[in-house]
């Protein structure tokens, strides 16, 4: 029988999902960006959710909002209930989210 150390273990992840309204072109939406690109550096595992229907619809937006991190831009309630059933079903695993277009 042979013994484990918590050294040795790897910790138990909890899902961790972050959902940041954003309204373009305001001190408020600077913020919220800011924050959450905070968040998914601190933690690489958090599914960031922008919700905004203007950078929904505007793919320099988008593209903005996953540079600074988020994995997902809606503003799609349906879409927003699928991924958060997949969070709590399967976690927020590196894996099973990939971001849209390769990282320069």
């Amino acid at each position: 029988m042979t013994h484990e150390s918590q050294a040795d273990k790897k910790p138990f992840s909890i899902p961790q999902l972050l959902i940041c309204e954003l309204v373009l072109q305001t001190a408020e939406g600077h913020s919220a960006l800011q924050f959450a690109r905070e968040v998914k550096r601190s933690s690489p595992l958090t599914f960031v959710v922008i919700w905004s229907a203007t950078a929904a619809e505007s793919a320099p937006a988008r593209l903005a909002c996953f540079d600074l991190g988020a994995n997902m831009v809606t503003q799609c309630v349906p879409s927003l209930e699928e991924v958060v059933g997949h969070i709590a079903r399967f976690g927020s695993h590196p894996y099973l989210f990939k971001r849209p277009f390769p990282q320069s």
